[in-house]
């Protein structure tokens, strides 16, 4: 029975990467679940596979928990399907050719990211505050597409300087 209410929680927590969270600490969790899935999957096959000894509710707490296995999936899934099709839109788009290198690949979960050189730029300066912003240089020379990341902490807490880093 405990089985079952536990996969039941996970099941609702998995909905979170399929339809948008209803209040703020949800939003949290469906950011944290749409980033580790595979983490997600493995606890709630861990607790699906602890109960393959006879007991109650065997049956339904199996199904739910393959189908929790499968939700908590979707991301992984839903970044093969934008993969296929990335390479060809950003090519059309910049006016250039595709490079070699797969968008997304599933190995690359388990891949360790190394960090992007960049250097912060003052680009102004009052008495009281001074503007920075960090410029990530392309890595290839010539004419290259520009991306301005706004930091995205609603103007009441955190900075720019806490938002994670790109990575390559």
């Amino acid at each position: 029975m405990i089985r079952l209410i536990l996969l039941s929680l996970l099941l609702l927590v998995s909905l979170l990467s399929v339809f948008k969270a209803p209040a703020y600490y949800f939003w949290l969790l469906a950011i944290t679940v749409t980033e580790f899935p595979l983490i997600f999957a493995g606890i709630t096959s861990l607790v699906t596979v602890a109960g393959f000894w006879p007991q109650k509710y065997q049956l339904a707490g199996t199904i739910v928990g393959l189908i929790t296995i499968l939700i908590f999936l979707t991301p992984v899934l839903r970044a093969y399907r934008v993969a296929a099709t990335i390479k060809g839109e950003m090519s059309v788009a910049l006016t250039c050719k595709p490079g070699n290198e797969q968008p997304f690949t599933f190995f690359n979960l388990f891949k360790g990211m190394q960090e992007i050189p960049y250097h912060t730029i003052n680009y102004v300066q009052y008495k009281d505050i001074s503007l920075s912003l960090d410029f990530y240089p392309a890595a290839i020379k010539g004419k290259r597409p520009c991306v301005i990341v706004v930091h995205g902490g609603s103007w009441s807490s955190s900075s720019r300087a806490s938002a994670s880093r790109p990575t390559s």
